[in-house]
């Protein structure tokens, strides 16, 4: 982190850049977020004898400006942590011989809020159908029932989140 935070990133302040894990049902607070992830065994030379540590960093801008201003900001920070870590040794680990960067998913916001507004109809098309014995509901109520998953079907939502799990 102090690696990032001596960066000089363009409008992040120290404060914005924090260890914590992914946040859960938000998006990601403004900043960098620095994420452990896994240890990976056989991550050494001839994939063996070396262990590999991952860490995830997310970076998020919120500034209520255009998509296209928080893109171009998105992309120095990234490309700035990128080039100081990727085929780098950490200075301060002496038993870490050289970093990799491998870029993963490009978080577009409007997608994020599209997939949260899915997952949750998901949910409550889940709880209704379970709460509510059929006999109980009323045809406007199982017509708005069966379209809600209808759309998540035909969408495509249920095989994206299927895959995105079993990665």
């Amino acid at each position: 982190m102090t690696t990032i935070i001596n960066l000089g990133l363009s409008n992040l302040s120290q404060d914005e850049v924090k260890l914590r894990d992914i946040p859960e049902g938000e998006f990601a607070p403004r900043g960098i977020t620095v994420v452990p992830m896994v240890e990976v065994e056989g991550a050494g030379t001839n994939a063996k004898d070396d262990y590999g540590y991952r860490f995830m960093v997310i970076m998020s801008r919120g500034t209520g400006k255009s998509w296209v201003e928080s893109t171009d900001l998105l992309y120095e920070w990234r490309n700035a942590v990128r080039k100081a870590f990727n085929n780098k040794r950490l200075a301060d680990v002496t038993k870490v011989h050289i970093c990799g960067v491998a870029n993963g998913d490009y978080l577009q916001p409007k997608k994020w809020q599209e997939n949260k507004l899915a997952s949750m109809l998901a949910w409550m098309c889940c709880h209704a159908d379970e709460d509510c014995p059929s006999e109980y509901r009323s045809k406007h109520f199982t017509s708005q029932l069966d379209d809600a998953v209808e759309y998540l079907e035909k969408s495509g939502w249920y095989d994206y989140n299927r895959q995105a799990r079993d990665k």
